[in-house]
């Protein structure tokens, strides 16, 4: 869907849809009340394997809702969520993402691309997917999630082996 569609109204009727495949919500506003709605409908589905919720000025905060609902429905193994172009850049959206994948997740492709991470961030989180030991993620993208510094690579490398 790609209608500016307010997702808080329409929302209410993907809690039926438990048999959805496929969720495109992207560049639709996702606000605390359309996230809860489809966390809901993540939560109780039984073959969810996309989540496409790019550019929605999503949060870290309510990026990591989504994810728990989708991590905590053990009928789900293998979906596929994508959350670039989104608002993830302060310290608290770092946190609660950082958070929520730590406890695990259950998607094989993680899309966090074109966010403005700060470098310190951007190696929580990865940090946070390294030691919470996820053997589905096969597929990272980070492309243009943070502005690196000459020493980035080295500064990723030096975090992620200390873990």
């Amino acid at each position: 869907m790609h209608l500016g569609i307010n997702v808080a109204v329409v929302g209410t009727y993907f809690h039926f849809l438990t048999g959805l495949e496929y969720l495109d919500i992207s560049r639709n506003k996702l606000d605390a009340r359309g996230t809860q709605l489809i966390a809901s409908m993540a939560d109780k589905s039984s073959c969810l394997t996309t989540l496409k919720a790019s550019r929605c000025n999503l949060n870290g905060i309510l990026a990591a809702k989504l994810l728990s609902a989708i991590a905590h429905n053990k009928k789900l193994s293998n979906t596929k969520i994508d959350f670039s172009e989104n608002e993830f850049s302060g310290e608290a959206d770092v946190e609660a993402l950082s958070s929520c994948i730590s406890r695990g997740l259950n998607c094989h492709t993680l899309d966090i691309s074109r966010n403005v991470f700060k470098e310190k961030g951007l190696i929580g989180i990865l940090q946070s997917i390294v030691l919470s030991a996820t053997t589905s993620l096969n597929t990272l993208i980070l492309n243009r999630s943070c502005k690196s510094t000459a020493k980035f690579g080295e500064n990723v490398a030096s975090a992620l082996a200390s873990v």
